[in-house]
């Protein structure tokens, strides 16, 4: 059994008043020789707060540092690193920023009540309910599969915007950009739940069990079969 990282980036991006929430968390991906891959543990390894003056631009710049940190380059060796961008507030006009930026992100956009998770073609955006993610935290959390850095500043004010978060289905107005957030402030547990929801959908091949196999001589079939 080989265990290796898998880096997921995920932010909420703010509008207006809003601000732009980044989490980092780290997903223990296990690997059993000709077996598929499993889900380990979760780690919050980074949690931070825009300044709401921050643009979008800075926002892609703060990404791409990230992307460039010493823990996420090895990973690339392992299981590898992914954006998930939330853009429900900022629409997909951020995206070229992010294309300029050589990062292609895996794109959400939060949906209300009475709708389901799916992934829209032809942008192949994934519109995933709001109940959906808030569960997907939920369960982590309770289950103790998420652990959080002791260091973290803003751990105490994730706890509080997770108290104050309406685990009820919402009724989100795609005319107003602002209507899937409930309260004053609650982009750091959209960021959070965001990495979750990733993790519980996606385990990647790690990079070194892709390199094994490929280096594993292939059986070729004998010219003198029927």
């Amino acid at each position: 059994m080989s265990s290796s990282p898998h880096f997921i980036i995920a932010a909420s991006l703010g509008v207006g008043i809003q601000p732009t929430a980044i989490a980092v968390v780290e997903q223990e991906v296990l690997k059993a020789d000709r077996w598929l891959e499993e889900a380990g543990g979760l780690r919050l390894r980074h949690l931070e707060r825009l300044p709401v003056e921050t643009t979008y631009p800075k926002t892609v710049d703060r990404i791409s540092t990230l992307l460039e940190t010493p823990e996420i380059k090895v990973g690339e060796k392992c299981g590898g690193a992914e954006v998930v961008l939330d853009i429900t507030g900022s629409g997909r006009a951020i995206l070229e920023i992010f294309k300029r930026a050589d990062i292609l992100p895996v794109v959400v956009r939060i949906i209300g009540a009475g709708q389901r998770e799916e992934q829209v073609k032809p942008t192949w955006d994934w519109h995933v309910p709001k109940i959906e993610l808030a569960g997907v935290l939920r369960v982590v959390f309770e289950a103790g599969r998420l652990q959080m850095a002791k260091d973290l500043e803003l751990v105490q004010t994730l706890m509080n915007e997770l108290r104050e978060f309406k685990m009820r289905p919402v009724r989100i107005d795609p005319g107003d950009p602002e209507t899937w957030r409930d309260t004053e402030f609650d982009d750091l547990v959209f960021a959070v739940a965001l990495a979750a929801w990733r993790a519980s959908r996606y385990v990647p091949t790690p990079q070194i069990i892709r390199e094994r196999y490929a280096r594993k001589p292939r059986k070729t079939a004998s010219p003198w079969a029927a």
